[in-house]
């Protein structure tokens, strides 16, 4: 090979060596940087039964544990996406929920929605 062919190929080889980082550095082929969630296979079941209405549920008992729950729930609410905001109401559910199914509640929000659940 003489040496205009030979400088012809190291040309073209810097080049697709320096479009292949640019490339990378662009950010397009970059995975997603969140954390994932750990997921409790039976605390998510339990709410997401919640969450569509298909668990039954006691009365309404506290009204102490009411008022949290009510404003706890409310809050959520308000972070869900617009559609399930329409098709849920999690606020009806404040005082008939046990601790542990508040807690599953929670965590199905948290994995499925990505809504930071811990602030209340």
């Amino acid at each position: 090979m003489n040496r205009s062919g030979l400088a012809t190929a190291l040309a073209v080889f810097l080049v697709c060596v320096l479009a292949a980082v640019a490339a990378q550095a662009s950010g397009g082929y970059m995975r997603d940087l969140d954390a994932p969630v750990a997921l409790d296979r039976q605390k998510y079941e339990v709410g997401r039964q919640l969450f569509a209405g298909t668990l039954a549920l006691p009365p309404a008992g506290d009204a102490a544990l009411q008022a949290m729950q009510a404003r706890v729930l409310k809050q959520w609410q308000a972070r869900l996406p617009l559609a399930q905001q329409q098709a849920v109401d999690l606020p009806a559910q404040a005082g008939r929920l046990s601790p542990a199914q508040f807690d599953a509640l929670g965590h199905y929000l948290n994995v499925r929605f990505k809504i930071d659940v811990t602030g209340g």
